[in-house]
């Protein structure tokens, strides 16, 4: 089986206040089997705890794993970006409802999921590299700690707190599909997800993390990783000897 995916969930809560957040995202039903890559976004204060993203369950099935958090804690600006990335097997098929929270003070969460089948069952996840000082505004890359196959999807998040409010205005990389952008009205973070299949390349990149018009930022954040598409196998299907004459069938 390929591997493919699909955007499963994107939103972001609407919040006005510097504090403790929870925040629920319906996934729908999701099939049994399905991998999850999810990230979970925040702007904090810098005065806060150090960057803890959490999501779990509410309904449905599924293990949860985290696969990197990324903190910027050396910006000289008021508040800063973060970013924690998951991914789950769903273990029990229906309606899946995942709750993110924050144990600092943010103005407000988001959340991206993309759900992926036909993947490597006993290593989906490998490759993961992060940045917690990427460039505010123009290109940005990453470089992954693994190669992927051309069979391979690449993942990159990024994310940024903005100047007000929050935004939409990330352009992805060269070769690379975006998935879903999330702001909310009030919560400073300005979230992207881009994919990328067919290629070898260790390189993530981002053409514009900030595109014209959109809010200006103080940090920007990313993390990329691949997920293993199932192994090809090759098998012999069939022996036949007719006449003195050998034949493989593959």
């Amino acid at each position: 089986m390929a591997l493919t995916y699909s955007l499963v969930y994107n939103g972001a809560e609407s919040s006005t206040t510097l504090g403790r957040h929870t925040y629920d995202a319906n996934f729908g039903t999701i099939s049994t089997g399905t991998l999850l890559v999810m990230c979970v976004t925040a702007t904090k204060s810098p005065s806060g705890a150090s960057n803890i993203l959490s999501i779990a369950q509410q309904s449905g099935t599924a293990t949860i794993s985290s696969v990197t958090t990324i903190d910027n804690t050396t910006a000289s600006s008021t508040d800063q970006a973060a970013l924690s990335i998951f991914y789950a097997t769903v273990t029990g098929g229906g309606t899946l409802t995942m709750r993110a929270s924050d144990n600092m003070n943010t103005y407000g969460l988001g959340v991206i999921a993309i759900g992926f089948t036909g993947y490597d069952t006993s290593t989906p996840i490998l490759g993961v590299v992060k940045n917690n000082a990427l460039s505010i505004d123009g290109a940005a890359s990453l470089t992954l700690s693994a190669t992927p196959t051309v069979n391979d999807y690449v993942v990159g998040f990024v994310n940024s707190d903005t100047d007000t409010g929050s935004g939409k205005g990330v352009d992805p990389g060269s070769g690379f599909t975006e998935v879903a952008e999330v702001g909310g009205a009030s919560d400073y973070i300005m979230t992207e997800a881009q994919v990328r299949t067919g290629s070898t390349s260790t390189n993530v990149p981002w053409a514009d993390v900030r595109t014209s018009g959109a809010p200006a930022t103080y940090t920007t954040i990313g993390g990329a990783f691949i997920v293993k598409a199932t192994p090809p196998v090759s098998t012999i299907t069939a022996i036949s000897t007719v006449s003195g004459i050998s034949s493989i069938t593959l």
